[in-house]
């Protein structure tokens, strides 16, 4: 199987464990850009919280967040394989 490529994930939704936005959740966020120091993201959790802070049920333009590749833990996407749950199964 051929490891996935993030430039190939660029503009798609994928899943993140980001300890800055939430020490333990994983999160959705759409990949916006890769750079050679992190990536640009979106997310609407946090934009959610931004929103809620600054006292507003909408923005007319939608924030982006930048993380460098250190302050990302996770980064997770899918194969083409199925998956199962073995515990499901009895395996």
């Amino acid at each position: 199987m051929e490891a996935p490529s993030l430039a190939a994930l660029v503009g798609s939704t994928i899943v993140v464990l980001i300890p800055a936005l939430h020490p333990a959740k994983l999160q959705q966020v759409k990949l916006l850009a890769i750079e050679s120091y992190g990536v640009w993201i979106e997310s609407q959790a946090v934009t959610e919280q931004l929103l809620q802070f600054a006292g507003r049920a909408f923005s007319p333009r939608s924030a982006v967040f930048f993380f460098p590749w250190s302050a990302m833990t996770l980064v997770l996407s899918s194969s083409a394989s199925p998956s199962l749950s073995e515990k499901a199964f009895g395996v």
